[in-house]
């Protein structure tokens, strides 16, 4: 019982601690006009795929970020969506989140691998969330090759995708 009691406390917390690590800093942010309209576009078209459309929340994050909140609100800051100069880009964006969520990756009892942890386990689930979001492109319509120049803009901002361009392009045979 008391191993039990450890357990849950443990994962309570770990949800805890995903949930405010990731609380957006200006929730709700405005986005403007032609962003959310993107958007709204480009899940329209992953819909077709997906079968439902995530909630999205846009915020100011003075970074380029986007994360799945437990309740499996999709969240997108305006910096990010800056630098995604075509739809094919957006796709990759929002069809990796949307990964993440037909993963369960989100839940309370997945918090580690969310929170922004640097480890084997989150590492395995952004490079599957990467697999899935490019077959979601694919049925979509998108041209998959935008997941590469995206992540690279993003690496070029001070991320360390590395791993993640090299699986993307051996993947697309690139």
């Amino acid at each position: 019982m008391k191993t039990f009691k450890i357990k849950l406390f443990f994962a309570l917390l770990c949800a805890l601690f995903a949930a405010v690590s990731m609380m957006p800093s200006k929730a709700c942010a405005e986005a403007s006009t032609s962003q959310k309209a993107r958007v709204k576009s480009v899940f329209a078209k992953l819909e077709a795929v997906l079968g439902w459309t995530p909630s999205v929340v846009f915020e100011e994050a003075g970074r380029m970020s986007a994360f799945v909140m437990p309740d499996g609100t999709v969240v997108v800051s305006t910096e990010l969506l800056s630098i995604t100069e075509t739809d094919d880009e957006l796709a990759f964006i929002l069809a990796h989140e949307a990964s993440h969520i037909l993963a369960n990756d989100q839940t309370p009892g997945n918090a580690a691998g969310i929170s922004g942890m640097d480890t084997p386990t989150s590492e395995f689930r952004e490079e599957r969330a990467d697999r899935l979001a490019i077959g979601l492109m694919e049925k979509a319509g998108f041209k998959t090759d935008a997941s590469v120049s995206v992540l690279k803009k993003l690496s070029g901002n001070g991320a360390d995708l590395k791993s993640r361009i090299l699986a993307l392009s051996k993947l697309l045979n690139l």
